[in-house]
């Protein structure tokens, strides 16, 4: 992770909310609402405490003695091999690293996850690659779905089209965990009803959310943060604009200054788990690996603008 000098601190803005000026030559979108975060200095990464409660939320899941399950959930792709066997030891939540304190500058944020229709809006104009998987599986394909099967190239590019840029892991986390650090968006519990989440069972869906892959964006207003957005747990995983390694390392300790990741790595960050993860799997803190040319059914993005 990189910081700049301690004289960058002095160019952290407290401005307020004003207005999103347009950037030159970019094209104008009926975008959906976004959230001013304003800046701060906020707690993010895993403490003790935090990490120690993933893991009992981890043990209470059903269906950790059936491995197969756990690798037909996709555990094994987050976890590595090691999941099959122990997915709730202690090396498998180390990713989430260590606490660490981020300064940031302010920044909006989509409300939502970006839509189908919004991403085929990116298409037409011949700004974003056609994907295949929304218009080929209908079940991901509704105009209000969160768009999935795109690689992380295709989010970046969306997201420059619509006047702004994928979220940092820092940004990404401190809009879901609040400013005072909690592990869902809603609070300090889990809550299986405010969020669109999976179960390690054979079909990896939970019926209790009432849906069996992507639900509309929105869907679930009860799990917004506390600065108002919506569905920054569960629903689609989503893409974070830093690099990682494999296996991904953790954030080292310390106070940084708008934090990203490593300048090279065969991949990308994604937060927030998805509608094929387990409770313990939609907190904050837990990092998933994408490889560079992956097109996951069950990771979406939304965009930032500064």
């Amino acid at each position: 992770m990189r910081a700049p000098r301690a004289s960058a601190l002095l160019a952290l803005s407290l401005r307020g909310a004003e207005a999103l000026a347009q950037r030159p030559g970019v094209v104008p979108l009926e975008a959906p609402s976004r959230v001013w975060l304003p800046a701060g200095r906020f707690p993010l990464g895993a403490s003790e405490g935090v990490l120690t409660a993933g893991q009992a939320l981890c043990h209470r899941e059903p269906g950790l003695e059936r491995p197969l399950v756990v690798l037909q959930c996709g555990l094994s792709q987050v976890l590595g091999v090691a999941a099959l066997t122990s997915p709730c030891a202690r090396f498998a939540f180390e990713a989430e690293g260590s606490p660490y304190t981020a300064l940031l500058q302010g920044f909006s944020m989509d409300r939502t996850e970006v839509t189908v229709e919004a991403f085929d809006r990116c298409v037409r104009a011949g700004r974003c690659a056609s994907g295949w998987l929304w218009r080929a599986m209908p079940r991901f394909g509704g105009a209000s779905q969160p768009v999935v099967g795109l690689r992380w190239d295709d989010a970046r590019a969306y997201c420059a089209w619509a006047g702004g840029r994928l979220p940092t892991e820092a940004e990404w986390e401190r809009a879901a965990r609040g400013p005072d650090g909690r592990p869902f968006p809603w609070g300090w519990q889990w809550d299986p009803r405010r969020a669109n989440h999976g179960a390690l069972r054979v079909s990896c869906t939970d019926e209790l959310d009432g849906y069996a892959y992507t639900a509309p964006v929105g869907a679930f207003p009860s799990g917004a943060s506390p600065d108002g957005i919506l569905d920054l747990a569960g629903n689609v995983a989503e893409y974070t604009t830093d690099r990682a390694t494999s296996p991904l390392a953790p954030h080292p300790s310390g106070v940084w200054v708008s934090p990203s990741g490593p300048s090279q790595g065969p991949g990308h960050v994604a937060h927030g788990g998805s509608w094929r993860e387990p409770s313990w799997r939609l907190r904050a803190t837990a990092r998933r690996f994408i490889a560079e040319d992956e097109r996951p059914e069950d990771v979406g993005f939304r965009c930032v603008y500064e």
